[in-house]
């Protein structure tokens, strides 16, 4: 057999997201940290941070405009001071040009 040049392959480009989305948190429950994942149908403005159950921003996690796409955001379970938060319920807020979204996550010691 001839294993010369190869043909050239073509490469599509990813699919650019048709939905504004946040998905669930990976892995949840979590110990040291998770991972926040989330679509963009159209870039813009984005924030997304963490919250404890009686509403007080706990976190900043990103306020940046983003294009179009598929992100990967990490927490560590740590607050904006870098402490480490207690085990319990905690919710991630997206904010986009396309809306708001909730994730509920739980931590565990």
């Amino acid at each position: 057999a001839d294993l010369g040049v190869l043909p050239p392959v073509a490469v599509e480009p990813e699919a650019l997201p048709s939905l504004t989305a946040l998905a669930s948190p990976m892995p949840n429950p979590f110990r040291s940290g998770t991972t926040l994942q989330y679509a963009l149908s159209v870039g813009g403005q984005v924030g997304l941070s963490i919250f404890d159950v009686s509403g007080r921003r706990v976190r900043l996690l990103e306020s940046a405009v983003r294009p179009a796409g598929v992100h990967r955001v990490q927490w560590d379970g740590c607050d904006d001071a870098g402490r480490r938060l207690q085990a319990g319920v905690y919710f991630a807020r997206l904010d986009t040009p396309k809306g708001g979204f909730n994730k509920r996550l739980v931590r565990v010691d």
